[in-house]
Protein backbone atom coordinates (compact mmCIF):
# COMPACT_ATOMS: atom_id res chain seq x y z
CA UNK A 1 0.00 0.00 0.00
CA UNK A 2 1.40 3.50 -1.04
CA UNK A 3 2.26 6.10 1.39
CA UNK A 4 -0.70 8.32 0.11
CA UNK A 5 -3.45 5.16 0.16
CA UNK A 6 -2.64 5.02 4.01
CA UNK A 7 -2.99 8.80 4.65
CA UNK A 8 -6.79 8.66 2.55
CA UNK A 9 -7.74 5.11 4.38
CA UNK A 10 -6.69 7.28 7.35
CA UNK A 11 -8.83 10.54 6.56
CA UNK A 12 -11.84 8.13 5.74
CA UNK A 13 -12.02 5.60 9.14
CA UNK A 14 -10.55 8.71 11.35
CA UNK A 15 -11.83 12.13 9.80
CA UNK A 16 -11.06 13.95 13.35
CA UNK A 17 -7.12 13.01 12.43
CA UNK A 18 -5.14 15.95 10.69
CA UNK A 19 -2.05 14.45 8.42
CA UNK A 20 -0.45 17.20 6.97
CA UNK A 21 2.79 16.32 5.00
CA UNK A 22 5.82 16.98 7.43
CA UNK A 23 3.61 14.37 9.43
CA UNK A 24 3.52 11.88 7.36
CA UNK A 25 6.14 9.43 7.83
CA UNK A 26 5.90 10.24 11.37
CA UNK A 27 2.43 8.86 11.25
CA UNK A 28 3.20 6.08 9.06
CA UNK A 29 6.28 5.30 11.78
CA UNK A 30 4.15 5.23 14.33
CA UNK A 31 1.37 2.78 12.71
CA UNK A 32 3.39 0.62 11.81
CA UNK A 33 5.20 0.40 15.23
CA UNK A 34 1.55 0.17 16.93
CA UNK A 35 1.20 -3.28 14.69
CA UNK A 36 4.56 -4.69 15.24
CA UNK A 37 4.00 -4.42 19.00
CA UNK A 38 0.41 -5.77 18.62
CA UNK A 39 1.79 -8.89 16.72
CA UNK A 40 4.46 -8.98 19.23
CA UNK A 41 2.18 -9.17 21.89
CA UNK A 42 0.03 -12.04 19.89
CA UNK A 43 3.29 -13.95 19.60
CA UNK A 44 4.43 -13.73 23.28
CA UNK A 45 0.97 -15.46 23.82
CA UNK A 46 2.75 -19.12 22.66
CA UNK A 47 5.30 -19.07 25.38
CA UNK A 48 4.73 -20.60 28.33
CA UNK A 49 4.12 -18.71 31.67
CA UNK A 50 6.65 -17.53 34.00
CA UNK A 51 6.09 -17.57 37.31
CA UNK A 52 5.86 -13.93 39.00
CA UNK A 53 8.85 -14.10 41.05
CA UNK A 54 11.35 -14.74 37.75
CA UNK A 55 12.28 -11.65 37.27
CA UNK A 56 12.32 -12.66 33.72
CA UNK A 57 10.82 -11.46 30.13
CA UNK A 58 9.83 -13.56 27.20
CA UNK A 59 11.20 -12.60 23.72
CA UNK A 60 9.63 -13.99 20.73
CA UNK A 61 11.15 -14.82 17.17
CA UNK A 62 9.68 -17.61 14.30
CA UNK A 63 12.26 -18.69 11.79
CA UNK A 64 10.73 -19.56 8.60
CA UNK A 65 13.01 -20.98 6.69
CA UNK A 66 13.57 -23.66 9.39
CA UNK A 67 9.83 -23.72 10.73
CA UNK A 68 9.89 -23.56 14.29
CA UNK A 69 9.13 -20.38 17.03
CA UNK A 70 11.34 -19.96 19.97
CA UNK A 71 10.95 -17.92 23.06
CA UNK A 72 13.68 -17.34 24.74
CA UNK A 73 13.63 -15.87 28.22
CA UNK A 74 16.05 -12.77 29.17
CA UNK A 75 16.58 -11.03 32.88
CA UNK A 76 15.17 -7.95 32.72
CA UNK A 77 17.47 -4.80 31.57
CA UNK A 78 19.84 -7.28 30.47
CA UNK A 79 20.22 -8.99 26.54
CA UNK A 80 21.80 -12.57 28.21
CA UNK A 81 19.76 -15.44 27.24
CA UNK A 82 18.81 -17.60 30.06
CA UNK A 83 17.02 -20.26 28.68
CA UNK A 84 14.79 -20.54 25.26
CA UNK A 85 11.70 -22.64 24.47
CA UNK A 86 11.51 -24.10 21.10
CA UNK A 87 8.49 -25.40 19.51
CA UNK A 88 9.22 -27.91 16.11
CA UNK A 89 6.66 -29.51 14.31
CA UNK A 90 9.28 -32.76 13.50
CA UNK A 91 11.22 -34.24 16.23
CA UNK A 92 14.37 -32.93 16.48
CA UNK A 93 17.73 -35.10 16.69
CA UNK A 94 20.48 -34.65 19.01
CA UNK A 95 23.41 -37.12 19.66
CA UNK A 96 24.45 -35.79 23.57
CA UNK A 97 24.63 -37.94 25.81
CA UNK A 98 21.96 -38.33 28.53
CA UNK A 99 23.13 -36.50 32.11
CA UNK A 100 20.56 -36.66 34.55
CA UNK A 101 16.40 -36.60 34.73
CA UNK A 102 14.69 -33.35 35.09
CA UNK A 103 11.43 -32.22 35.09
CA UNK A 104 10.03 -28.96 32.89
CA UNK A 105 6.26 -26.94 33.45
CA UNK A 106 5.56 -30.29 34.76
CA UNK A 107 6.78 -33.06 32.07
CA UNK A 108 9.66 -35.50 33.11
CA UNK A 109 12.49 -35.18 30.40
CA UNK A 110 15.83 -36.27 30.19
CA UNK A 111 18.40 -33.61 30.35
CA UNK A 112 21.82 -33.46 27.70
CA UNK A 113 24.67 -32.07 27.86
CA UNK A 114 25.47 -28.74 25.58
CA UNK A 115 27.00 -30.71 22.66
CA UNK A 116 30.15 -29.74 20.59
CA UNK A 117 28.47 -26.70 18.41
CA UNK A 118 27.46 -24.33 21.43
CA UNK A 119 29.38 -21.60 22.48
CA UNK A 120 27.74 -21.34 26.25
CA UNK A 121 28.04 -22.35 29.87
CA UNK A 122 29.73 -25.61 30.78
CA UNK A 123 26.90 -26.49 32.55
CA UNK A 124 24.49 -25.83 29.82
CA UNK A 125 22.12 -28.58 28.70
CA UNK A 126 18.95 -29.34 26.79
CA UNK A 127 15.60 -31.01 26.82
CA UNK A 128 13.01 -32.36 24.66
CA UNK A 129 9.46 -32.29 25.19
CA UNK A 130 7.26 -34.91 22.98
CA UNK A 131 3.91 -33.91 21.77
CA UNK A 132 0.78 -34.21 24.24
CA UNK A 133 -2.65 -34.09 24.52
CA UNK A 134 -2.65 -30.07 24.61
CA UNK A 135 0.30 -29.29 21.62
CA UNK A 136 1.45 -31.26 18.77
CA UNK A 137 4.91 -29.41 18.74
CA UNK A 138 7.83 -31.56 20.03
CA UNK A 139 9.33 -28.66 22.46
CA UNK A 140 13.38 -28.35 23.30
CA UNK A 141 14.01 -26.58 26.36
CA UNK A 142 17.82 -25.02 25.85
CA UNK A 143 19.26 -23.83 29.52
CA UNK A 144 22.57 -21.82 29.73
CA UNK A 145 24.64 -21.81 32.72
CA UNK A 146 27.92 -21.11 34.00
CA UNK A 147 27.86 -22.07 37.74
CA UNK A 148 25.93 -23.89 39.46
CA UNK A 149 23.93 -21.22 41.24
CA UNK A 150 22.07 -20.29 37.86
CA UNK A 151 21.99 -23.83 36.91
CA UNK A 152 19.85 -23.99 40.58
CA UNK A 153 18.14 -21.73 39.50
CA UNK A 154 17.23 -21.88 36.41
CA UNK A 155 16.35 -25.86 36.83
CA UNK A 156 14.01 -23.90 39.33
CA UNK A 157 12.11 -21.87 37.11
CA UNK A 158 11.45 -24.39 34.47
CA UNK A 159 10.23 -26.60 36.72
CA UNK A 160 7.72 -23.51 37.77
CA UNK A 161 6.90 -22.30 34.28
CA UNK A 162 3.45 -23.36 32.88
CA UNK A 163 2.81 -24.56 28.59
CA UNK A 164 0.18 -22.78 27.40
Amino acid sequence: MSLDMFIELTRRFCPHLIVRPPGKGLLLTTMLFVVQSQAHGADLDRCPLLPKDSQLRWHFAHERHMEFDVCYATKRGSDLQVFGVYFFKDPPKFDDEPIGPGTVAGHEVTWFGPGSNFNVGPLSRHATIAPDGQSRDFVVVYLYADNQTQLQSRLETLRKIKMR
